[in-house]
Order: structure tokens, then C-alpha cells, then sequence
């Protein structure tokens, strides 16, 4: 650990003292109790919920009253009637630490800053304890994923509605199977309400909500729907298809009812390839036109590419038509073979873990790299980042990192690939067209149906669930350290072997055991 010591000499009155780390910092300083003041802004970043903390305590004579406020995890409170706090200030003790939100798909640097507001003879004395980044970073990590750990027991991080099967697209990998017309059988617009009802009872943070499909689009009421979950305080992203309803109109329309965040998919680096999996063709040509709109109209845009042996070597040039667009976020599925993509050649374990490699590379462009069924990424990341040597790479991640490094250069940012350790059942939840609800869209073992049972009644009571929560699982994914740091594809050991609970044979772990 660094230290550094700042005495009453260093602040003079009304004057500053900043303090920079890549890490997380504490601050705290021991002062007169009269008009004096600590704020601490420390930076981290987090995939989509963030630990969001600002604490700024002023004293006012001896009465030891703090006009500050404090936010965690998206919660205000005043900072009053924190005894804490209170009992700190009263004495004569003022303390902040904070993990604040600038820029949560980027790595920033902390800042804190302790203002003096009184006579410097009066300040007794600071110090500033910075954690070096590597270390910080882990601790951070580590509280970040316990703190989520607990709450995945009672709630979903991510809530996805397929909305309709009903999509103008005929991929060949689809978990849906989709189909050209919507189903009788689809949950109605008074249905959906209900089951939006069910969230919005929820405390704060709560669950994000992702309207898909099919093609969500294909549903007349989505706006409706958008407009009541966002009523009900309830956090909605989009996952359209692009077809000719993913209009500029449709975008702006979609913005103005305050949608922000919107993903589509994106599966190689030129028509050739992309084309042929969409089974559409001009589709790559539409999708660039979508993204520079998306990007127009002030969407954060994420892109979904799942990994297969067609485009799995030009996954350089599609993280450069990333970087082109100024895309925000990239997220990588790795194939499970459920629906249509039963038929398509899957990555080997070695090419998963080059490819983890070379993710974790591609994060240091000015995005965000997250990974869907591929949970080995957060293991491979946590390895790097704590300089643990991990199972060796092989030629194909050094083809993809020297290509990364031909076509955007050296790297422009710090590694940001945040993931919470979510995993099918954990943190996620998937309700279908017809209200049965899956721990993933890829793992069709149905725990019940909103249409007889709380959604969050549902998650939180299913023995499947529960399970995959507690990282019970079997054989080696059951044995291995990284078991709730990563825990394996549910839905692919499920796909594999029958046994949700089983190892995840794309892991390459699994295969050296």
C-alpha cells in the first residue's frame, strides 16, 4: 500500500487538495467541528448496476448535523440519519469513502479531493490511503460480486421478455426457432402489465428489464409497455431485430419514450459472412446503416456476436467495426447448441479460452467486452489481472491479437471487461412468449408461468435455481475455485449432458480433469 500524509499546512483555507489513483482510495481527516467538509470521489466501473456511493459530510458546530447525502446502489438516504456518520462528525471525525459512477463502460482514474472550508490552524491533519491499482482493483471485485451475490438470492439482475417469437429474420443459430407470425398463446398487454407489476414492487435497485424476441417490434403495444414499465420506475432496454420496422422513426419514437439502451446483433466482418448466418441478404449492409443511426439518435449500443467457426477468425476486424462506430458495449455469445443452433459448429474449449484471451485484449479499445454463456472469460480476466498464470493459449489467440494489433493499434484504454457473476438462474431470469419462465432463454427447463405465479416468487423458489445460486454444482465445475466467479454454462451442461447442474464441457478445465 501507498501512503501519503497531508498536515493542516498543505490545505489553507477555502483551498484543495486532490489526490489521484487508478484505484480505490480512502480518505478521512480529523477537523476542527466547525465548518468543515470531506468529499470523496472514488471511480469504478461496473458492467450495467453500479455500487454507486457519494458521501459528503459537513459539520456545523458542535451539534455534529451532516447536510450530505449518501447513495448506495442506486438507494438516497440522508447521510443524518446515518449513526455512523453522525457519531464520526459528533467526534470531530469526518470520514468518506465512495465508489462513484463517472463512466461506467470505461476504466477511469479515482479522484478524491478533501476541501478545507476553515482557518488551516484549525485542520488537524489528513491522510490519503491508496491501494495500488492492481490490488484495489481485486478488492473492489471481490466486494462488488459479494455484494451482488446476495442479492441475486432474493432478485434478477436482468429480466429478459421474449415478447414474441414472431421475427422477419431466419438465423441459423437461434434460440427461439422463430416464427414469420406471432402466437395465440403470447402473453397479452394486461398480462405483461402484471408481470411488470411484479417487479416495480421491488425495492431499489431493480431489475432491468430487456424487451426481446423474436423481434420485439413485431408487438403493436411495445411502447405501451415501455411507457408502464418506465412509469413503474423499472430500468427497459431493447433487443429489435434489424429488419424494415427498425425504422429512424421507430428510433427516435423509441428515445423519446426513453428507451437508452438498445442491442443488435452482429455476427462477422463483412456481408459475406454476416449475411449467410442471418440468412437475409443485404442484412450486413442494413445492420451498419442501424448501428450509425442507433449511434445518431443517442442509443448506448451494445453489439452481439456469437462466436462460431465461420467468423471466429475475424473477430479482430468486427471488434475494429466496433471501435469505428463508437459501439459501446460487445457482447459475445458463445453457442449453445439449443433451437436451430443445434447445427452449428461450436468453438472448441482451446479456441474458447484463446478467444477469452483475446476478449479480454479487444476491452482495451473504448468498450466494453461482456460474454453470454461464456462465463470462462471472468475467470481468464481475473487471472491476467492478478498475474496468475492460467491454462496455456495456442496459435489461434495469437492470430486474433495480432490482427487486433494490426488494425487498432496498441492499446488506448485499461482492460475493461466488468462482468457480475451472473450465470443462467443467477442474477438472470427469462420469461418466454407464453409466460413460462427459464433461468435462460438457452436452458428450457420451465419453473413455472407468470401467469399463475409471481415472476420473483418463481425465481427465488425454484430448487434449479436455488442451486445454480449456491454453485452446487456436479463434477469438476463443482470442484474448481472459480465455481461462483464463473460457474460454468448452465444451459450448456444442460444441452450436453441433461444435467443443468453438470460441468460445462466448452471450459477447458473440464477437459484437463
Amino acid at each position: 500500500m501507498d501512503y501519503e500524509q497531508y498536515n493542516a499546512t498543505d490545505v489553507g483555507a477555502g483551498g484543495s487538495l486532490q489526490a489521484k489513483s487508478r484505484g480505490y482510495a480512502q480518505i478521512w481527516g480529523t477537523f476542527a467541528p466547525q465548518n468543515s467538509s470531506s468529499r470523496g470521489l472514488c471511480t469504478n466501473n461496473y458492467q450495467v448496476l453500479h455500487i454507486l456511493q457519494v458521501c459528503n459530510y459537513t459539520t456545523r458546530g458542535k451539534s455534529g448535523v451532516s447536510d450530505g447525502a449518501k447513495l448506495f446502489d442506486g438507494r438516497r438516504s440522508d447521510a443524518s440519519d446515518s449513526s455512523v456518520a453522525r457519531t464520526e462528525i459528533e467526534g470531530g471525525r469526518s470520514r468518506a469513502t465512495a465508489i462513484h459512477r463517472s463512466d461506467w463502460h470505461r476504466a477511469e482514474v479515482t479522484m478524491c479531493s478533501i476541501t478545507s472550508h476553515v482557518d488551516p490552524r484549525r485542520l488537524v491533519g489528513m491522510k490519503i490511503q491508496e491501494h495500488g491499482a492492481r490490488d484495489s482493483g481485486v478488492r473492489a471485485g471481490e466486494h462488488r460480486r459479494e455484494i451482488l451475490q446476495r442479492r441475486f438470492q432474493d432478485r434478477p439482475l436482468l429480466v429478459f421478455w421474449e415478447m414474441t417469437k414472431a421475427c422477419d429474420l431466419a438465423c441459423s443459430h437461434c434460440r427461439a426457432d422463430a416464427q414469420s407470425e406471432r402466437g395465440p398463446r403470447e402473453l397479452t398487454t394486461e398480462e405483461g402489465r402484471r408481470m411488470i407489476d411484479s417487479l416495480a414492487v421491488l425495492a431499489s435497485p431493480r431489475p432491468i428489464l430487456i424487451l426481446t424476441g423474436g423481434d420485439c417490434l413485431k408487438r403493436p403495444d411495445l411502447v405501451e409497455l415501455v411507457d408502464y414499465a418506465r412509469a413503474a420506475q423499472l430500468p427497459v432496454a431493447l433487443a429489435p431485430s434489424v429488419t424494415p420496422l427498425l425504422t429512424r422513426v421507430r428510433m427516435d419514437e423509441l428515445r423519446r419514450h426513453g428507451i437508452s439502451t438498445v442491442s443488435i446483433s452482429l455476427d462477422g466482418m463483412d456481408a459475406t459472412t454476416h449475411d449467410a448466418v442471418r440468412g437475409v441478404q443485404g442484412h450486413f449492409t442494413a445492420t451498419m446503416i442501424a448501428l450509425n443511426q442507433l449511434k445518431d439518435a443517442g442509443f448506448t449500443v451494445q453489439i452481439n456476436t456469437t462466436v462460431m467457426a465461420t467468423n471466429v477468425e475475424q473477430l479482430a476486424d468486427v471488434a475494429k467495426i466496433l471501435r469505428d462506430l463508437r459501439i459501446d458495449i460487445w457482447e459475445v455469445f458463445f453457442l449453445i447448441p439449443t433451437g436451430r443452433g443445434i447445427d452449428v459448429n461450436a468453438s472448441s474449449p482451446q479456441q474458447n479460452e484463446d478467444i477469452c484471451n483475446f476478449l479480454v485484449d479487444a476491452s482495451q479499445y473504448g468498450f466494453v467486452v461482456r460474454a453470454v454463456e461464456g462465463p470462462f472469460l471472468r475467470r481468464v480476466s481475473q487471472e491476467r489481472q492478478n498475474r496468475i498464470g492460467g491454462p496455456a493459449t495456442s496459435e489461434l489467440y495469437g492470430r486474433l491479437a495480432a490482427r487486433l494489433r494490426d488494425v487498432l493499434g496498441p492499446p488506448t484504454h485499461d482492460v475493461c471487461a466488468p462482468s457480475a457473476a451472473t450465470r443462467d438462474g443467477n442474477g438472470i431470469v427469462f420469461v418466454g412468449a407464453t409466460g413460462d419462465v427459464y433461468p435462460s432463454g438457452f436452458l428450457p427447463l420451465a419453473q413455472g408461468n407468470v401467469r399463475q405465479t409471481s415472476l420473483i416468487d418463481i425465481y427465488r423458489d425454484s430448487p434449479i435455481m436455488k442451486a445454480i445460486r449456491d454453485a452446487a454444482f456436479h463434477g469438476v465445475c463443482g470442484q474448481c475455485a472459480s465455481r461462483q466467479l464463473c460457474g460454468g454454462s448452465r444451459s450448456r451442461a444442460f444441452a450436453v449432458s441433461g444435467d443443468p447442474l453438470g460441468s460445462d464441457p466448452a471450459c477447458i478445465l473440464v477437459g484437463a480433469a
